[in-house]
């Protein structure tokens, strides 16, 4: 329960619950109540999605918040984490909105979620800094690459080595076939 308490003292809802009935609910118990009610409701195909994206929400809000008011300079570590954090989310909200049929084809897709965004939230776990260094760093440069090539100049050069392939044709076929007028 030792562990259960230091998860739940690092959110003030807990601490507040906790202060505002006197001591009566503890602050572990509320968060041992939410948790299990978040569990058995993501088993609901019509309110898991909107809870998972709710509390994935959540779980950055306030790191987000404080960047954005902070009138200190930022620490770069902390911004980046945001930053991947908000990118991983929209990643996973695009592929729900897709790939609807995904939720029934994986068991406990939601809880899994849930878990992967909790996770991702912790700073300690430095899952952020895994997924920038393997994937975000490497479809940055895939991007980079992408957007060097110049497309018009790509056009030009198909649009003469086409022209010059249908005039080589009608020339080939000038041959075969001769105009009335000869």
């Amino acid at each position: 329960m030792d562990r259960v308490r230091k998860i739940s003292e690092t959110y003030p809802i807990f601490k507040q619950v906790e202060k505002a009935t006197g001591g009566q609910v503890k602050g572990e118990y509320f968060f041992v109540a939410v948790a299990l009610a978040l569990f058995f409701a993501l088993f609901s195909k019509s309110t898991a999605n909107p809870l998972t994206n709710m509390f994935a929400v959540l779980l950055i809000a306030n790191s987000a918040t404080s960047v954005i008011v902070s009138k200190a300079t930022l620490e770069m570590s902390n911004v980046k984490h945001i930053i991947s954090y908000l990118l991983t989310f929209s990643i996973f909200t695009t592929i729900d909105s897709l790939l609807p049929f995904i939720n029934r084809r994986i068991p406990f897709y939601y809880h899994a979620k849930l878990v992967f965004f909790y996770y991702l939230s912790i700073r300690r776990t430095q899952l952020t800094e895994y997924l920038n260094t393997n994937l975000y760093s490497c479809a940055y440069d895939t991007l980079r690459r992408v957007s060097e090539v110049d497309v018009k100049e790509k056009i030009k050069t198909a649009q003469s080595e086409a022209s010059k392939k249908v005039k080589d044709l009608s020339e080939s076929l000038k041959d075969v076939h001769p105009t009335k007028e000869e």
